[in-house]
C-alpha cells in the first residue's frame, strides 16, 4: 500500500465538484509521506484539469492527508488518543512523531471540529446510519464517534475491502 508509485488514478467519468466538468490527466508532482516510525517513502500525486473551469485538483491516495507529511492512520490514532484524554506529548511520544507536530494536529482538528462533525453527520444517514448524539459537552470525543459510526455503515453497505481503515475513510470521505 505505501509503495513508491503513482497515487490512484480516476475513472474517465470523473467531474469537478466545482463546476461539474469532466476532467482530464494534467501531471503529477513528488511527495513524501512518513510511515509509523518514522520511515519515509516517495510517492508521485497525479493531478487532474477540470475541462471547465481549468482548476487542477490532486488526486490524493486514501491513507494521505492534504498537506500533511503522516499517513493517515497515524494522525487518525492520535485523534481518536486526544478524545479519550491523553496529551499531545504522550501521543507523539507513542506514535515517534515530533510532538508539535501531533500538538499542530490536533489544534487544526479542533479548529475545524464542528464542520467535520457536521459533515460526517450528514454522511450517516446517506449511508443508512443513525446520526449519533455524541457524547455531553462535545468536543473531539462527538467527532469521533460520528466518524466510527459513518465508517460502520460505509463498511457495512460497501465492503471491509472497499472501504479500508477509519483513518483512510476519514480521508478519503472529506477530500483530505
Amino acid at each position: 500500500m505505501f509503495a513508491t508509485g503513482f497515487g490512484p488514478s480516476l475513472e474517465s467519468s470523473a467531474i469537478c465538484p466545482d463546476c461539474g466538468a469532466l476532467f482530464e490527466r494534467w501531471s503529477s508532482y513528488p511527495r513524501r509521506i512518513r510511515l509509523p516510525g518514522q520511515s519515509w517513502r516517495r510517492i508521485r500525486i497525479r493531478r487532474v484539469h477540470c475541462k471547465g473551469c481549468g482548476r487542477t485538483h490532486a488526486v490524493l491516495p486514501s491513507f494521505a492527508y492534504a498537506n500533511r507529511f503522516d499517513c493517515s492512520g497515524v494522525i487518525w490514532g492520535a485523534i481518536e488518543a486526544a478524545a479519550g484524554g491523553r496529551g499531545y506529548r504522550p501521543i507523539a511520544a507513542g506514535s515517534g512523531v515530533p510532538a508539535t507536530t501531533v500538538r499542530d494536529w490536533l489544534r487544526r482538528i479542533r479548529r475545524e471540529r464542528e464542520p467535520r462533525r457536521r459533515y460526517f453527520a450528514a454522511l450517516c444517514p446517506q449511508l443508512g446510519a443513525a446520526v449519533p448524539r455524541g457524547p455531553p459537552g462535545g468536543g473531539l470525543a462527538s467527532l469521533v464517534e460520528v466518524v466510527e459510526v459513518a465508517h460502520q455503515a460505509a463498511k457495512t453497505r460497501f465492503g471491509d475491502a472497499a472501504v479500508g481503515s477509519i483513518g483512510a475513510f476519514s480521508s478519503a470521505s472529506c477530500s483530505g
